[in-house]
């Protein structure tokens, strides 16, 4: 029996992110310690089906990893006794159950970087890497970021705020109150609320770009599976320290698809939001412009 430390690394998920965390897990396995630990992998496909994986960095990150017909079906199982997944299909009186240590979890986005995965080691009482479930959950819910933002009394770039119903509504009332808030000016930045990464971002020269822009934020919101929640979409102007962004960061370091939006960086300071119903009257009220002067 192995003296080493058993780690799970998850990946996949059915976010629009799947890519860019089977990329980020494939980095993970192809530099974790193995003369160390003991390394597992269960990754979710996009349908979101569980397996056990036997899959090689460049399997994953290409996506051949869900071919592999080694495949095992496989899950986390909330009971703690467990302390780890089980393997097989649902139903299945086959199968075997594996104690964990540490879960590596390598999701982007909703369904893994928003609490929900977080919440199941909780369950399990499996240690797990990363921020806990209700700061996973408060940064997830930009309502939440940005009221704790706000009481923290940090600066924050100007914006504005829509959802799909209101802008489904009076289109042109939203694009002229925006380019009123901006002065006109341009260029505008545009995102849905529902992703994270460059997923979905558009950078807007004028308004017939704006309100393309708008429309393609507002169409990964109308596919987010967040249950009584209204999808929005922000649009961020300059910030005085113009630059600043660009030079924390070592772009040589980042995948392709992140390093795609470099160009807008100097320019660019993201903040995204979606609401409860309950929440949005209050949320509304935190977007007054004369409030981020």
């Amino acid at each position: 029996m192995s003296d080493k430390k058993r780690i799970l690394i998850m990946f996949g998920g059915t976010s629009p992110e799947h890519e860019v965390s089977r990329n980020s897990a494939s980095c993970v396995a192809q530099n974790i310690d193995r003369e160390r630990f003991d390394v597992d992998l269960i990754g979710i496909t996009k349908d979101g089906r569980w397996f056990l994986t036997n899959a090689e960095p460049h399997e994953m990150a290409d996506g051949s990893w869900s071919e592999r017909e080694d495949n095992i079906p496989a899950v986390i199982s909330p009971d703690r006794s467990v302390h780890g997944y089980v393997t097989g299909a649902p139903g299945s009186a086959e199968g075997k159950q594996v104690y964990v240590d540490c879960v590596f979890h390598v999701f982007h986005g909703e369904c893994g970087e928003d609490g929900t995965i977080q919440g199941l080691m909780k369950l399990a009482d499996i240690p797990f890497v990363g921020p806990d479930m209700t700061a996973s959950a408060c940064c997830m819910d930009k309502t939440v970021t940005k009221m704790i933002v706000d009481r923290t009394g940090i600066r924050q770039a100007k914006y504005f705020y829509t959802t799909r119903f209101e802008f489904a509504r009076h289109p042109e009332e939203d694009i002229k109150e925006i380019e009123e808030m901006f002065n006109g000016e341009y260029p505008l930045f545009i995102k849905p609320a529902c992703t994270g990464s460059s997923v979905g971002i558009t950078k807007a020269k004028n308004r017939k770009e704006l309100f393309e822009g708008l429309k393609k934020a507002l169409s990964y919101a109308l596919t987010m599976k967040k249950e009584g929640y209204v999808p929005a979409v922000v649009v961020m102007g300059d910030l005085e320290n113009e630059g600043a962004i660009e030079k924390q960061i070592n772009w040589d370091t980042l995948p392709e698809n992140v390093k795609a939006v470099k160009e807008y960086v100097p320019e660019l300071s993201m903040m995204f939001v979606y609401a409860h119903p309950e929440k949005l009257d209050l949320v509304k009220s935190k977007l007054n412009p004369s409030h981020f002067k």
